[in-house]
Order: C-alpha cells, then sequence, then structure tokens
C-alpha cells in the first residue's frame, strides 16, 4: 500500500502538485490499472 501511495504522490508532484485527473488518475484506479503496475505497487518499497 506504502508503494502504490508513493507512486501516486509522485505522479501528482511531476503533475505540478496538482491531483490527477482524466486517463493520468485512470492509472491508478484498481479497476482500470494495468496489472503489472498492481504487481509492482503491491510488493514493499526497497529500503533507500
Amino acid at each position: 500500500m506504502l508503494t502504490y501511495l508513493t507512486a501516486y504522490l509522485d505522479a501528482c508532484g511531476r503533475n505540478g502538485g496538482k491531483p490527477l485527473a482524466g486517463p493520468d488518475l485512470e492509472r491508478f484506479l484498481p479497476w482500470t490499472a494495468d496489472p503489472a503496475d498492481l504487481r509492482a505497487w503491491a510488493q514493499p518499497r526497497p529500503p533507500g
């Protein structure tokens, strides 16, 4: 869950610090997310 949240917040930061919308947001919705992203976000974040 922490990896998912970090990925979302990083994407918001790259979006000028604003919340995502449209296709950029859909990437993070579980029902439209790419299965590879879901698997990556389910893994603990590596230390460092």
